[in-house]
């Protein structure tokens, strides 16, 4: 009998979608967001903030900072940031 083939799997995966970064309509590019007012900005509707996703934000020392927003609220580290 054959060996069986594994699947490699890995538990830190993270499903990113157009919502995890900022898209800007003039250089046709996507970016880290500037702060947490533009990721409440960006994502003005209700429905843009719904589900879980992950958020990526740069802080002013040019580091990237890594969110997740849940059904409109934005969360770092197990705390609620807004």
């Amino acid at each position: 009998m054959p060996p069986k083939k594994e699947v490699a799997k890995s538990e830190n995966v993270v499903l990113m979608d157009d919502r995890t970064m900022f898209y800007d309509k003039v250089t046709f590019t996507k970016r880290a967001y500037k702060g947490t007012k533009e990721v409440f900005t960006y994502l003005n509707k209700p429905e843009y903030k719904a589900g879980c996703f992950p958020v990526i934000v740069e802080d002013s020392l040019r580091v990237n900072k890594y969110y997740i927003m849940m059904d409109g609220a934005l969360w770092s580290l197990g705390k609620k940031v807004n």
